[in-house]
């Protein structure tokens, strides 16, 4: 099969980027992808420019937008930062709805709903709107004539500027902030580091996994950010998990998986295909397969409550798809493994959930459950997303 090697592939695109690999193809592939970097810069800071001086048209609609995005392309965590904003607002008694950009990864078929769209409707209340759709502006025209919505939500909208927003928040992974300090295609960043200065606020994120890699000081990330976009985070936020939930979506009994092995952590296979696959933390030496699970980050956890010990994992790209093959050998594998369950996250989890409704011996499958959890600033940040709701109300009623 070709999981692995397509993972190997993916995995060393980032290594020959980031300079690790320093073969001579890898030199090869910086030289030209350099040569290549400065018209890609050019070209999306022209655009840019065309936007700031109105030549390319901003569309503006009757409702208050909310933008989240980033500034390189992988996992920055915006979709729990959209979950997180969504139930926010609707605590505040307000009526959001999501727009998504529409990626239609090109293994689904037309009409297919994207891992996003799928994990949002599952994580959000029935009655929030989830719109996938490329013509943002369509989409929100069409909320706008609903009359059940008074907050747009978008997702992975930075560099989207057809469509005006009433607020422009910026995510930027701590542990890789700056995509290898180049643009695409020579490295990661969707345009300048000078871009972030669009944004009205910025916050960093897996700050906790940042600090426990031990990959510098926090400071070190807010300055260089202070650089590029004339303002520190306005809040560092991290991922954390709250529980795990089986394949019947109830709480894992870790009591009983741990009878078998009272004398270590329990055995799993990790499966993810995430865009910074990162959802389990390592602990003591890296390379001894031994992860912590952190169901509640506020909470002490046991180690007989809180340790597995990763036997094996699979990788794979973002917006993998995964094959009935694949899942019904799931089984086989953790008997082959002498593991008690896969691994997984929530995005997986729904790709394989239908899977496995379909397989004749289906495998356990457990999955983590995340939200988006602030270390400091969250009062500040909440504040910014409420001011900017009823600015927007307020400069709405001035004009009528």
């Amino acid at each position: 099969m070709t999981h692995r090697v397509t993972f190997t592939e993916h995995l060393r695109i980032h290594e020959t980027m980031s300079g690790a690999d320093r073969s001579l193809r890898a030199h090869m592939f910086r030289f030209g992808t350099a040569i290549a970097e400065p018209f890609y810069a050019a070209a999306v800071t022209l655009r840019n420019k065309l936007y700031d001086w109105g030549v390319k048209r901003t569309h503006k609609v009757n409702l208050p937008v909310i933008s989240i995005g980033n500034i390189t392309t992988g996992g920055t965590g915006k979709t729990p930062m959209v979950i997180y904003i969504v139930q926010l607002l609707q605590r505040h008694g307000y009526r959001p709805a999501v727009v998504l950009r529409g990626y239609m990864p090109d293994y689904l078929d037309n009409g297919a709903p994207s891992d996003e769209a799928i994990l949002l409707c599952e994580q959000l209340s029935d009655d929030v709107p989830i719109v996938p759709n490329a013509d943002r502006v369509a989409a929100a025209r069409e909320l706008e004539q609903r009359g059940d919505v008074d907050v747009l939500v978008l997702d992975d909208a930075f560099q989207h500027r057809r469509i005006h927003r009433d607020l422009d928040l910026v995510l930027v992974d701590a542990t890789e902030p700056f995509g290898y300090d180049h643009v695409l295609p020579r490295g990661m960043l969707r345009e300048p580091l000078r871009g972030m200065r669009r944004a009205d606020a910025i916050v960093a994120t897996r700050v906790a996994e940042y600090m426990i890699r031990r990959l510098g000081e926090l400071d070190k990330v807010d300055d260089r950010i202070a650089r590029g976009a004339n303002a520190r985070p306005l809040a560092h936020a991290t991922h954390a998990y709250t529980e795990i939930l089986d394949e019947r979506d109830e709480h894992v009994d870790f009591s009983e998986y741990n009878k078998p092995y009272q004398e270590g952590p329990w055995p799993v296979y990790v499966v993810q295909a995430i865009g910074n696959p990162s959802p389990l933390i390592p602990r003591s030496d890296p390379d001894d397969g031994r992860f912590e699970i952190e169901p509640d980050a506020h909470t002490e956890v046991t180690p007989s409550k809180s340790w597995v010990r990763a036997v094996d994992e699979l990788r794979l790209p973002d917006h993998h798809v995964y094959t009935q093959e694949f899942v019904d050998g799931l089984s086989a594998k953790l008997k082959e493994l002498k593991a008690v369950a896969v691994l997984t996250t929530e995005k997986d989890w729904v790709k394989l959930r239908p899977l496995l409704e379909s397989s004749p011996d289906p495998a356990p499958v457990w999955r983590q459950q995340m939200e988006m959890r602030f270390l400091d600033g969250e009062e500040a940040f909440e504040k910014l997303i409420l001011d900017a709701v009823k600015a927007h109300a307020t400069m709405a009623s001035a004009t009528t």
